[in-house]
């Protein structure tokens, strides 16, 4: 027994070892059976994004349905500015000069030229007063200094122009020197005529991919300010370098008079020959009855006294409403009110203008208006003395 017990010690082990390697193989067959057409129910993988696809697209922005465009001097007054209009609402882009000294009403600021609107600090001031002046929406504003000015010609590799000797590239600096500096002696529709040149060659070198858009907007910096986001800065030049390129656009200079010429000219719109134009470039942006906030009325005079003129436009503005600066008249005596139909906006709008002139309702009458898309019309009598 002695020499067999060592035996006995050494195949135990062994033994051991061989029955759990047969239970491991046997649940190993069962368990590869039940995957390899098993009935029970799998689980699902875990859902991973692939590295390789790409994000969901971005929605180019609305491009914005006009845009007020600024260039401001030395002395952060506008020299140069045009009212852009997309197609959005008409079947071309519309390129819409204006003079500087355009005179606009900016509600509590008071009376003033359009390109002093850009010292306010109200950025929204220059929109309302052109759109309550034109009679057309603005959608938002942009401002460049010169600074930024010099920027985007420099982003575009240079502007070329047309001078006496013939065609010549400017860079950014002299860019902006050539469209912010006066000549002597030279009038508002020339100076109007170099931004033109100017601009027309900006817009045709713009570049077309968007992201590279987005970049040149984004490296002017605090040169630039705007009353829109940046996307829909962005999305109006994109559509406007297209017209341009491809013809399909108007240009245009908004009909005034000249007030006072010189180095700071004063200039009034005309009303009849502006609305004439602008119904045929931005049909679908022209302002009726009832859309303006607050409503627009036209201040005519019957009056010679300057005096009163400035009184009645005071009283209306003080009253709640945009006065839109209009013509002299025929001889009047009485004041009237006049406004577009009978509904109750209109009636309300009446009423309220007649009180903020101190005049009787029995003076406010139907109909008979000279601007079609003002909320009212006072026609101001001789007969009218300051409240």
């Amino acid at each position: 027994m002695s020499q067999q017990q060592p035996m006995s010690m050494r195949t135990t082990p062994i033994a051991i070892v061989v029955a759990i390697a047969v239970v491991l193989a046997m649940v190993g067959l069962w368990g590869w059976s039940k995957l390899d057409g098993g009935s029970g129910p799998q689980p699902a993988p875990n859902p991973t994004t692939s590295p390789t696809a790409s994000p969901s697209p971005i929605p180019d922005p609305t491009v914005p349905e006009t845009l007020l465009w600024q260039v401001r001097n030395d002395d952060f007054i506008a020299v140069d500015n045009l009212l852009i209009g997309s197609p959005t609402r008409s079947s071309q882009t519309a390129l819409i000069y204006l003079p500087g000294g355009l005179l606009v009403d900016a509600g509590p600021a008071g009376e003033m030229t359009l390109g002093r609107t850009a010292l306010l600090a109200d950025t929204l001031a220059a929109p309302r007063a052109l759109s309550g002046l034109v009679g057309v929406r603005v959608s938002g504003e942009f401002i460049l200094d010169r600074l930024g000015f010099a920027g985007l010609v420099d982003a575009v590799e240079g502007v070329w122009i047309w001078t006496s000797h013939g065609r010549t590239r400017l860079d950014g600096p002299a860019a902006a020197d050539y469209v912010l500096t006066p000549i002597p002696g030279e009038t508002e529709e020339e100076g109007i005529e170099r931004f033109s040149d100017v601009m027309h060659s900006i817009f045709t070198r713009l570049p077309a991919d968007i992201e590279q858009m987005r970049q040149l907007i984004t490296s002017l910096g605090v040169s630039a300010r705007s009353t829109i986001p940046s996307a829909e800065i962005v999305a109006m030049l994109m559509s406007t370098r297209e017209s341009v390129r491809a013809g399909a656009y108007t240009e245009s200079i908004l009909p005034t008079s000249v007030l006072r010429a010189g180095p700071q000219p004063i200039d009034v719109i005309q009303q009849t020959m502006s609305l004439l134009m602008l119904k045929r470039v931005l049909p679908g942006s022209v302002l009726w009855p009832g859309e303006s906030d607050p409503p627009r009325v036209l201040l005519q005079t019957a009056v010679t006294n300057a005096v009163s003129t400035l009184s009645a436009r005071d009283a209306i503005v003080a009253g709640g409403y945009q006065c839109v600066g209009g013509s002299r008249v025929a001889d009047q005596f009485v004041t009237k009110v006049h406004i577009p139909d009978l509904s109750s906006a209109a009636r309300e709008v009446g009423v309220g203008v007649a009180q903020a002139l101190g005049i009787s309702e029995m003076q406010i009458v139907v109909g008979g208006m000279t601007n079609p898309t003002v909320d009212a019309e006072v026609v101001l009598g001789s007969d009218w003395k300051a409240p």
